[in-house]
């Protein structure tokens, strides 16, 4: 099985590290266990792209356990990557990312 690679919207990199801030200036451990996971959720989607839920907008979602994020993505299989639109929120803007591509 080939492993795919990950390629991040420049807004879903600002998204990302933004919640980072964040949760460093609560406590850096914080930000230290949200990479952990958004890490290793990476590596998990990179090798089973298709096993987080499907959404609108011709989407996927990982959710980040423990934090209120998931990583929105779109399977390209014809070189195979994600494309991560977005390191949304839960609970704020739903599809705000959804121009992005």
């Amino acid at each position: 099985m080939t492993r795919w690679t990950d390629d991040w919207a420049p807004g879903a990199s600002a998204d990302y590290l933004e919640a980072l801030q964040h949760y460093a200036d609560i406590d850096p451990r914080l930000a230290v266990d949200l990479q952990r996971r958004v890490d290793d959720a990476i590596e998990l989607l990179c090798r089973f792209p298709a096993s987080a839920a499907t959404i609108p907008w011709d989407a996927r979602r990982k959710l980040i356990g423990r934090f209120p994020y998931g990583i929105v993505y779109r399977e390209m299989p014809e070189i195979k990557q994600l494309r991560v639109l977005a390191f949304a929120h839960l609970e704020r803007r739903p599809g705000y990312w959804a121009q992005r591509r």
